[in-house]
């Protein structure tokens, strides 16, 4: 692979110059210069990293993780990455749609995620899903939190060597009081894997109980990236998702956009 190559196709991409590129990622236009023309032994990690996230592109895009593949390196796994653009606005469709990050914020999200987590906290994008867990907020029982557990602390033990996943791991073990691994091992025998998603997940608020089965997946070239779909299990709970995805669509056919950093009204 010509990394030297596709640094330079994403620079010119970006109408940025070799000594633009080179004051960002704390390099000589002349070192710039030779990896552009892959004259180069070793690339060491971190200037790779420092490269793509200058660019951007490559970063959103996941290609740094092919770059770092290439050299022998870890991929690229932390929280605050820029999301690929199919992420950045999600299909306006029944299913709840969410995308986390490694510590558990919430990235991206449709409409009827938007009104799911309105629920239980006003502004969707300041919505962390360790947080949630952690702060055993009434609306879901104690074997759908445990599912909740199994997930972030699966993401955890997953998790690269760096301060931030050191960070995640604290606070899971604070909260437990247990090593990592001991409550890795309590919750695969509460969760009864492999079929810990075959039931739906409830959630409650108010008189209202909704009932979606959870599928998770991550996304291409991207494992910083989980992606959660909530889809609707039963008839009441297709039809609440319904009427809020409608609810957002009408704007959008009258040239109005849904607000991105807002709840819309809960109805």
């Amino acid at each position: 692979m010509r990394i030297g190559e596709r640094i330079r196709t994403w620079r010119t991409a970006h109408d940025m110059s070799q000594v633009h590129l080179a004051n960002c990622v704390g390099l000589s236009q002349r070192q710039i210069s030779r990896i552009e023309r892959d004259d180069f032994a070793t690339l060491r990690r971190e200037t790779l990293v420092r490269i793509a996230e200058a660019l951007e592109t490559p970063v959103a895009s996941g290609e740094v993780n092919v770059w770092l593949a290439h050299c022998g390196y870890a991929p690229l796994v932390r929280p605050g990455l820029p999301l690929p653009p199919p992420l950045r606005s999600m299909p306006c469709d029944p299913a709840a749609r969410f995308v986390f990050d490694p510590s558990g914020a919430l990235l991206s999200t449709n409409p009827v995620g938007q009104h799911l987590v309105g629920q239980f906290l006003e502004r969707w994008d300041q919505f962390n899903l360790l947080d949630f867990t952690l702060a055993g907020t009434v609306g879901l029982s104690a074997g759908d939190r445990d599912r909740l557990w199994y997930w972030t602390v699966l993401g955890a033990l997953s998790a690269p060597p760096e301060l931030w996943a050191l960070a995640v791991r604290a606070q899971i073990e604070r909260a437990w009081q247990q090593p990592l691994e001991t409550v890795w091992l309590a919750l695969q025998g509460a969760v009864g894997i492999p079929g810990y998603w075959e039931a739906p997940l409830t959630v409650h608020f108010g008189k209202t109980a909704l009932y979606f089965m959870p599928t998770t997946q991550a996304y291409p070239l991207r494992p910083d990236l989980q992606l959660l779909y909530l889809t609707a299990a039963d008839a009441p709970t297709l039809a609440w998702c319904q009427e809020r995805a409608a609810s957002a669509a009408e704007p959008r056919r009258h040239g109005q956009p849904l607000g991105a950093g807002h709840l819309p009204p809960n109805r």
